[in-house]
């Protein structure tokens, strides 16, 4: 009887953690999501979209609607639906920036039809194809891919810079330091709630983030900080 006590408390103990752990995750997520706010007020300054690239903010539409769906058909995940709900609403906030600013309107709204589209697709077929595979583990599978592909870009894109420029000129700082704390802590939300696709979206961007960091440390010092005409550079991304 005893021991069934203790097990229930345990049991109790973890479930109060868990939502602890993704209570806390949420705004350390929205901190990322808000860190594009930078990008959008420049672009508004000047006008013009220079040289920031839309691709992280479509990646971040689709990953969020991605993961509101998967998060609606599991149920009792309101963080996870709360927190991509927010950024859902970030990347549309800054994508009609972009569409306002921009000369080549035409291909931003194909690329938003394109997103829209893949997102009832996936929906689509991951109902269709139910009878055969889960509905959450095709949701889960895309939201992997979609979540690598929001996490590695700007990774990727970034690294490039950098090592060719030996400057962190173009990597900021802050983006990368909430990128890690959130996948920190939806990774750890993902281990103490037992659901595999929550960890495998998270566990390689906690990774990413990680090596971004080095990044910003490993370049730092040769960085434009020293250089008071790079101070004056117009808008890149």
């Amino acid at each position: 009887m005893e021991a069934s006590s203790a097990m229930v408390s345990l049991c109790q103990v973890r479930m109060d953690l868990v939502e602890a752990i993704g209570w806390l995750a949420i705004p350390a997520t929205v901190m990322l999501f808000a860190s594009t706010v930078e990008a959008c007020v420049k672009i508004y300054q000047a006008k013009d979209i220079g040289g920031f690239s839309p691709v992280p903010y479509y990646a971040t539409f689709v990953n969020s609607t991605i993961w509101i769906m998967y998060g609606l058909i599991k149920g009792n995940l309101e963080q996870v639906i709360l927190v991509n709900g927010i950024g859902w609403c970030s990347a549309v906030f800054s994508l009609t920036v972009f569409l306002k600013f921009s000369s080549g309107r035409a291909d931003l709204v194909m690329k938003m039809v394109a997103a829209c589209g893949f997102c009832a697709a996936t929906y689509l077929l991951s109902d269709a194809f139910s009878a055969h595979v889960p509905q959450l583990q095709t949701l889960g599978a895309v939201g992997i891919f979609t979540s690598g592909i929001m996490f590695g870009g700007p990774l990727a894109m970034s690294a490039e810079v950098v090592i060719k420029t030996e400057s962190v000129k173009f990597l900021l700082l802050m983006p990368s330091v909430f990128a890690f704390v959130a996948t920190s802590l939806w990774t750890s939300y993902a281990i103490l709630k037992g659901d595999l696709y929550i960890f495998l979206a998270n566990g390689p961007g906690l990774l990413l983030a990680a090596l971004q960091l080095a990044l910003y440390g490993a370049y730092k010092k040769g960085s434009y900080w020293t250089s008071k005409s790079d101070e004056e550079t117009p808008l890149t991304a």
